[in-house]
Parts: C-alpha cells; sequence; structure tokens
C-alpha cells in the first residue's frame, strides 16, 4: 500500500512539476514577444482535437514555433499583442470570431433550453 501511495505522490509532482514548467515558457515567450515584436513573423491558431476552441501560437523570424496562449486567455493575450502592432492573420481572425459566435450561440441555446423555451436555429455549413 505504501508503494502505490508513493507512484500517485511522484506521478502527481511529475505532473505539477510539468504544468508550471510549461505555463513558465508560455509566459517567457509572451514577454519576448512583447518586448520584441520585430522577431515576429506570424500569430497563427491552431484548433483543439477534442472541443472547439483555438491555442494561440507565434512563429519567430528563425523559424522557431511556440506556444503563446491557451484557448480560455487568447483573447487577453491579443488585446495585449495588438497593443505592440501584432495581430493574427484574416483567416485565424475570422476563425476565432466564429468560435467566439458559436460560444455564444451554445450559451444562449443553453439558458432557453434551461428556462423551458424551445429555440430551432439553422445555421448555414
Amino acid at each position: 500500500m505504501f508503494e502505490l501511495a508513493l507512484a500517485f505522490v511522484a506521478v502527481a509532482l511529475l505532473l505539477g512539476f510539468a504544468c508550471v514548467h510549461g505555463r513558465a515558457d508560455q509566459q517567457a515567450m509572451q514577454q519576448l514577444v512583447l518586448q520584441t515584436p520585430e522577431q515576429v513573423a506570424r500569430l497563427y491558431l491552431r484548433q483543439v482535437d477534442e472541443a472547439d476552441a483555438w491555442w494561440l501560437h507565434v512563429e519567430l523570424r528563425n523559424g522557431r514555433k511556440h506556444v503563446l496562449a491557451a484557448p480560455w486567455e487568447t483573447v487577453a493575450v491579443l488585446a495585449r499583442l495588438q497593443a505592440h502592432g501584432l495581430e493574427l492573420g484574416a483567416e485565424d481572425a475570422a476563425r476565432l470570431a466564429g468560435a467566439a459566435e458559436g460560444t455564444n450561440q451554445a450559451a444562449s441555446v443553453s439558458r432557453a433550453a434551461s428556462s423551458g423555451v424551445a429555440v430551432l436555429e439553422g445555421r448555414a455549413a
């Protein structure tokens, strides 16, 4: 039983360290991009396979690519980047707006369903 508890603690510590290290890397890259925006070749989005969400990535002029923001912080990070003259391309901005629209639609359908109101809405594919 002691071995099982020890293994659990070891796995929990490893996962905790990985999360903290990944978050520190993200924040360091955000600071680098904010301090030297001329190093940025492009900002782009990558979709999460399991959900309708997007991770914000950056490609630097030296060819390296990095994650800048998780889906729940993409909008806030983009706002900070726009203050430094960095923006998404038109196609990625449209994707992000579409994802936000879909989220708002899902929330309104959920609210309507919880209040007992039937909502039927068609959307062209």
